[in-house]
This record gives C-alpha cells, sequence and structure tokens, in this order.
C-alpha cells in the first residue's frame, strides 16, 4: 500500500510534537527532581570562568562577575498584588524561561532555590565556601556559590551572575513574605555594580540603568538626601525625631520603618532624608528571624508608597519623586 505525501508529513509532525513535549517534560523532571548532591557533581573551577576567589571578613569574594554592559536599561513590572507593591519581577536566562525575582537590596548575595539553578543553566562553582544570608540572622539557610552565564533583566544583561542556590524548594525567609514567592531574590552584590535603581510603588515599576546618569525631574521632585553604598550595604542619612541616624535602605520590607531597640510598634514624630520631611511614621520592631546588622534602623516601602524612589551612585544620592 502506498503512503501519501500527506500521511508522511501528518506522520513526521507528529513525531516532532511528541519529541517537543518529551524534552519540554524530560526539562521541567530535571528541575523538579535533581538533588543538590546531582547538582554539586556538576561543580567547575571559578578560574574556567575568568573568576578569582580571594578571602574576606565575612566569607569568598568573588572576583570578576556580575559585568555589566554600557549604556543598558531595564524596565520591569512589578508583579506582586496591587496592596503589596513588592519589587518583585521575572528575569531568565540566556533561552530559559522566566523567573520571579525579588528585588532587595539588603540582601548581601543574591539567592535561587535548587530548581531555579537549574532552571537558569546555573554552574556550580568550586572552591567557595558554603555561604550564609547577611541580612538576616537565620542559621537555617545557606548555598553555594554559583555562576548563572548570562542573566537578563528585560534589555539589561548581567554576564556571569554570581547567585547562591539553596538546597531547598522555597527560599524561606528570604522571601520576605512576598506572594507569589520569588524563585529568586536579587541582592546587593549584584544591585551596586548599577549607576541607578528606581522603585515606582504607585506605577508598579522597577528601573535600573547600568551607566546612564540620572536626572529627577524638577517638576516632580520633592525632596532628595545622601546614599551610600557601604561595602554591600545601602545606607540613607536620616534623622529620626531630630536625631542623626544612617538608616537601611530595605524597599523589599513591607513596613514604613523599622528600628531595633524597639519592643513595640511605636510612632515617630518626624523623619527627615535630606529635604523630605515625613510625619507620624509607624515605627516597628525588629523581625523574626531578626534582620542584621541589629545595629541599623531600617526605611522600608511603606514609607514611599506613593513616591518613585532612585538611588544614584555616584554622586550618592537619593531621589523622591511624585510619579
Amino acid at each position: 500500500m502506498e503512503t501519501s505525501h500527506a500521511q508522511i508529513r501528518m506522520l513526521g509532525l507528529s513525531v516532532a510534537l511528541t519529541l517537543g513535549l518529551c524534552c519540554r517534560v524530560s526539562a521541567r523532571d530535571r528541575s523538579e527532581s535533581m538533588t543538590m548532591r546531582d547538582f554539586l557533581a556538576q561543580m567547575k573551577d571559578p578560574r574556567s570562568f575568568f573568576l578569582r576567589v580571594l578571602p574576606g571578613e565575612s566569607g569568598a569574594v568573588i572576583v570578576g562577575g556580575n559585568r555589566l554592559h554600557p549604556n543598558e536599561f531595564a524596565r520591569l513590572r512589578l508583579i506582586s498584588s496591587k496592596r503589596s507593591r513588592a519589587p518583585l519581577v521575572t528575569v531568565a536566562g540566556i533561552k530559559t524561561k522566566p523567573v520571579t525575582a525579588l528585588i532587595d537590596p539588603s540582601s548581601t548575595w543574591s539567592w535561587m532555590t535548587l530548581p531555579t539553578a537549574v532552571k537558569l543553566q546555573a554552574t556550580p562553582l568550586s572552591g567557595i565556601p558554603f555561604q550564609s544570608p547577611g541580612h538576616l540572622l537565620d542559621s537555617g539557610i545557606s548555598g553555594v556559590a554559583c555562576r548563572v552565564s548570562t542573566l537578563l533583566m528585560d534589555t539589561l544583561r548581567v554576564e556571569s551572575a554570581l547567585v547562591l542556590a539553596t538546597g531547598t524548594a522555597s527560599l524561606g525567609s528570604l522571601e520576605r513574605n512576598c506572594r507569589p514567592a520569588p524563585e529568586m531574590v536579587i541582592g546587593a552584590i549584584l544591585l551596586s555594580r548599577f549607576r541607578s535603581l528606581s522603585f515606582d510603588f504607585r506605577q508598579r515599576k522597577f528601573m535600573a540603568a547600568s551607566t546612564f546618569p540620572y536626572q529627577p525631574n524638577p517638576a516632580k521632585l520633592v525632596g532628595s538626601g545622601v546614599f551610600r553604598w557601604e561595602g554591600t550595604l545601602p545606607l540613607v542619612e536620616a534623622r529620626v525625631n531630630g536625631i542623626p541616624r544612617d538608616l537601611v535602605f530595605d524597599p523589599a520590607g513591607d513596613y514604613a520603618l523599622l528600628l531595633p531597640e524597639l519592643r513595640e510598634t511605636a510612632t515617630v514624630r518626624q523623619l527627615t532624608i535630606g529635604d523630605l520631611v515625613l510625619r507620624s511614621v509607624e515605627a516597628i520592631p525588629r523581625t523574626d528571624p531578626p534582620l542584621a546588622p541589629p545595629s541599623y534602623g531600617r526605611l522600608g516601602r511603606r514609607c514611599f508608597d506613593d513616591l518613585r524612589v532612585t538611588v544614584v551612585n555616584p554622586p550618592g544620592r537619593i531621589y523622591f519623586e511624585r510619579p
């Protein structure tokens, strides 16, 4: 019996669809079923990616990663709920599906779950001790340093992105109670390399520039102050009830102001940041697990619900604008 050309084409299409479905299922099964032991078996020497590992005060320092291209810009929509307004966005690797990522400058490292590491085709790096989180005093969290070949944030590319992979399916307290739960946290070691970071909570946008200088709109500017990266700690110079105090910039925190010395929630009469004056600001005590370092207060996103907040370094400024 002769087979028609149409039947041959249909058979070929059926085989192709079956193979494609099998590949997708296999990829999903691989990300969900891989154990940390399997993952660590893929370790490679950092030097093969032109990375150097140096000793540091709080653990290994990896030199040569998180490389940016000049004149690139990211404009990402916040995918958190309208009530939450958490800086939760989607990022991806080269030819990978998007993953949800929390932008958290108060986190020292960037983090991802083990399934996310597999999705982003990350490579674990040998010779680097497991790291613990730098912004939460949570001994139950640790991770292995990995390299993501290229991390895509809109049209902005991060080459050899350095991220810690946990051995768990969730990020636990690193999620900062965000919903949907982030698969990844992008922290200070990466974010401090950007020239500017903008959080527009009303318009639900996050923007980042690799090298572009930022100029605030004079017609919308309501205030500005001093901002600096102290190592990997994002600090804002402020006055709390008239007393000078450095506060950690924490847009991932769902509160207005955190003062670790408090025993219960209180009202701060006046919070001053440069020429921005906020009155009757609710301040909360430390969280559980407590945020580190404990001596610093923190500025959460509830201080800026109706503003666009931009940190620029250099020249080391924080700008507050109406959207």
